[in-house]
């Protein structure tokens, strides 16, 4: 190791170049990057929020709640996390990546 970098040193014009070579490298690798102001992206996880004021809790399960979580079952690739609140209800559903239901 130490011969390698007193090669280095006793040469400075290819570490010069190396340096350059790298940099420019670089550059061209940044400048052919795509870049996108709106990235298009597949979401494995939605979250569904059911506020109905002036609402029992039992109703919005009953009502609402149920008839989701009901067809959401049926698809194999769905997970369903329960979070009741109130009169709120929050569910996350999330979809194994790379999975069709």
């Amino acid at each position: 190791m130490e011969r390698l970098i007193s090669w280095w040193v006793r040469n400075p014009v290819a570490s010069n170049l190396l340096l350059l070579g790298i940099v420019l490298a670089g550059v061209l690798g940044f400048t052919a990057m795509e870049r996108e102001a709106y990235p298009i992206f597949r979401a494995n996880q939605v979250q569904v929020e059911i506020a109905w004021p002036g609402a029992a809790p039992q109703e919005v399960e009953e009502q609402i709640l149920i008839r989701i979580e009901e067809a959401l079952y049926e698809l194999r690739a769905v997970r369903v996390e329960d979070q009741e609140e109130f009169t709120k209800f929050a569910d996350a559903y999330e979809a194994k990546y790379g999975s069709r239901p």
